[in-house]
C-alpha cells in the first residue's frame, strides 16, 4: 500500500480536497458561527443528554480528549463512543502500523482509551472491506437525483486519489462505516477487550487490542453487501 506519512499538522487535502468536500463549490453559509469550541460543544452535549449520548468520532480524537479534560464527567455519563480509526489485525495506512486518524494525535487517543468509556473502534479491518466502485456510485447518481449527484461530486477527489496511488477503480468506505455501525451493529462482528495506543518509536500511532474483559470493542468483520444496500436505502429515504 502506498503510504503518505505526513506530519501531524498537514491537512490531507491530497485525499479529501482542499475544502474537505472534494473541492465542490460550497454555497456561502447563511447561519451564524457558533462561538463555542468543538470541545466545549461536546462537553455541553454530554451535560444535556447524559447517558443518551453516543459520540461518533470520524477524525482525530483531539476535540473529544479536550472535552473530557473540560468535563471529566463525560467519562461516566456518555453512553458510548464510536470511532472511525485504528487498525487491529491489518496494517496501517500512513505507516505499516498506524491509521491516519489515530496517527494524527495518538496522545488524544490514549487519553480517551484510558477513560473506560464504552468505545467501539471501527477501523481499517472493516473499512477496507467495504468499497464503493464506479458502478455503485453511478447507480446512486442515476437513481437518487440531486442526492446521488452530490455523493458522486464529493467523491471525485477521493476516488482519484485511490486511482492514482493504488490504481483502484474503487475506494474504501471509512467514515460511513462508523455511522453504519451505529445504525446497524448487527452488520459487524466485534471482539471485546481493551485498547492501547503506542506513543513512541516507529510504531507510534499503532492501536493495540487485548481481547478479554474491558470497556472496548473492535470491529473485526462486516457484511459489506448489506451495508452498501443500507447506504442506498438511507439515501433513498432522503430523496
Amino acid at each position: 500500500m502506498n503510504r503518505a506519512n505526513y506530519p501531524r499538522e498537514r491537512y490531507p487535502d491530497f485525499v479529501h480536497g482542499t475544502n474537505g468536500m472534494g473541492d465542490i463549490t460550497i454555497p456561502a453559509p447563511t447561519l451564524q458561527t457558533d462561538p463555542k469550541t468543538a470541545a466545549q460543544a461536546i462537553a455541553d452535549a454530554a451535560n444535556n443528554h447524559g447517558s443518551d449520548l453516543v459520540i461518533i468520532a470520524v477524525g482525530r480524537l483531539t476535540n473529544l480528549a479536550a472535552a473530557i479534560d473540560i468535563d471529566p464527567d463525560i467519562a461516566t455519563t456518555c453512553k458510548e463512543i464510536i470511532i472511525m480509526g485504528g487498525a487491529y489485525r491489518t496494517e496501517g495506512n500512513v505507516s505499516p502500523y498506524a491509521e491516519a486518524n489515530i496517527f494524527g494525535d495518538p496522545e488524544a487517543a490514549q487519553f480517551v482509551f484510558d477513560q473506560d468509556i464504552p468505545l467501539t473502534m471501527v477501523g481499517l479491518d472493516v473499512t477496507m472491506q467495504t468499497v464503493m466502485d464506479n458502478d455503485y456510485i453511478e447507480s446512486l447518481r442515476t437513481s437518487l437525483g440531486d442526492t446521488g449527484q452530490f455523493i458522486h461530486d464529493i467523491t471525485r477527489v477521493y476516488a482519484g486519489y485511490h486511482k492514482e496511488s493504488q490504481d483502484w477503480d474503487h475506494f474504501p468506505v471509512h467514515d460511513s462505516s462508523a455511522i453504519a455501525y451505529f445504525d446497524q451493529p448487527g452488520f459487524f462482528e466485534t471482539e471485546s477487550g481493551r485498547l492501547h495506543c503506542v506513543l513512541d518509536g516507529e510504531e507510534r500511532g499503532r492501536t493495540v487490542f487485548t481481547p478479554g474483559d474491558g470497556p472496548h470493542k473492535v470491529c473485526s468483520g462486516v457484511n459489506s453487501k448489506a451495508m452498501l444496500a443500507r447506504y442506498h436505502e438511507v439515501l433513498s429515504a432522503s430523496y
